[in-house]
């Protein structure tokens, strides 16, 4: 399954009205399994990274799982004229949390998760937790693309 980009509303809204600037906070990802598999945030709802649930833990772990920063966040605009938001690829090193990573977050860290607030998600991961390293490859469309000109 290749990966798709969702953005949370309430945030993209912050990045459009120019209250939010991904370029210059620090932007960090959060790995999250998909328990039952059908859990999904609510992209309408949740504004904070507290309001999710299934953060893949240390539960069981020989070794540990952290969040990470993003690296460098870039924007540039694509050949149908889309903005994309990318950064480097993501390596976490020996992770073994005996859980199935479904997704990854990308967030703006404020202080703690109940005022760090939730950008986008990268669903399609389909990554198993067995001591391996893990690399996120970011796809073609970064972590969220903004299409000014969406179909009508």
């Amino acid at each position: 399954m290749p990966l798709e980009s969702h953005w949370f509303t309430k945030n993209l809204h912050k990045i459009q009205r120019q209250e939010l600037n991904l370029l210059t906070a620090t932007v960090k990802v959060a790995l999250y399994s998909n328990v039952g598999a059908t859990y999904r945030p609510d992209r309408a709802v949740v504004e904070f990274m507290a309001g999710l649930a299934n953060e893949v833990t240390n539960v069981g772990a020989t070794t540990g799982y952290a969040r990470k920063a993003s690296g460098t966040v870039t924007t540039t605009i694509d050949g149908t004229g889309r903005i994309v938001f990318d950064c480097p690829n993501i390596l976490w090193t020996g992770i073994n949390t005996n859980e199935d990573i479904a997704y990854a977050v990308f967030y703006v860290e404020i202080t703690n998760d109940a005022d760090s607030l939730v950008v986008s998600y990268l669903e399609g991961l389909e990554l198993q937790t067995n001591g391996s390293n893990i690399t996120l490859d970011m796809p073609a469309g970064g972590f969220g693309v903004v299409d000014p000109n969406p179909p009508v």
